[in-house]
């Protein structure tokens, strides 16, 4: 099917896409010296202290999303978000003392790395239509 901007999916998935790319991007690219510059001070702390909570939702997002894909990028994206979903619901669990497992090497770093995955996900989600 040709690709509609009157799909709520599609102009959702995009917008939604862009800024995740944003915030992971922008701050992973200035921890690594490639720009001066970063987000402002509180967006950070408040990505980081929603950070869990906002892996796992679009974690589920993704996975709802990779039913509604093409065949093409479908099991990619349920895979991914079967991944984004565990980094984010461990964490979370092991916050609230439900489960005493920890992921070690989850930091900030990861957690922006995993805004530019599932960002660029659901950007290609926006274009790839059945």
């Amino acid at each position: 099917m040709f690709f509609s901007w009157d799909d709520p999916k599609t102009l959702a998935n995009l917008i939604v896409g862009f800024l995740l790319t944003a915030f992971g991007l922008i701050p992973l690219l200035n921890h690594f010296g490639v720009i001066g510059w970063n987000l402002p001070e509180f967006m950070i702390g408040l990505m980081g202290n929603f950070a869990l909570y906002l892996i796992a939702g679009i974690g589920i997002w993704l996975i709802i999303d990779g039913f509604l894909e093409d065949e093409t990028i479908q099991k990619i994206t349920l895979l991914i978000g079967l991944l984004v979903l565990i980094f984010g619901i461990i964490p979370l669990l092991n916050q609230f003392g439900v489960i005493s497992i920890t992921i070690p090497f989850l930091n900030l770093l990861v957690f922006q790395a995993l805004f530019v995955v599932e960002g660029i996900l659901l950007i290609i989600a926006a274009f790839v239509v059945f």
